[in-house]
C-alpha cells in the first residue's frame, strides 16, 4: 500500500481487487518483498508484490497483485 500511495500521491486508497498466489513454502528466511506500483486509468493504481526466501536460494514464496482506487 505504501508503494501505491507513493504513485498516487496520497494514502487515501481503497483496495478494489486483490489476488494472491502461494508458490512455495517459506523455510529459512530472512524474507524480502519486492514491490512495483504503477498508475492505472483514471483514479486507479496497481501494485505487484513478490515475497522471496533469501535463505533458500532467493526462492519466490508468494506473489500478489492489488488494484487500488483513490478515495476523495
Amino acid at each position: 500500500m505504501e508503494a501505491a500511495a507513493g504513485v498516487a500521491g496520497t494514502d487515501r486508497l481503497q483496495v478494489e481487487s486483490y489476488h494472491c498466489m502461494f508458490a512455495a513454502r517459506g523455510k529459512v528466511g530472512p524474507f524480502r518483498v519486492v514491490t512495483q506500483a504503477f498508475p492505472g486509468t483514471g483514479d486507479r493504481v496497481g501494485a505487484r508484490m513478490t515475497l522471496h526466501d533469501e535463505g533458500n536460494g532467493d526462492r519466490v514464496v508468494t506473489s500478489a497483485a492489488a488494484q487500488f482506487r483513490v478515495v476523495p
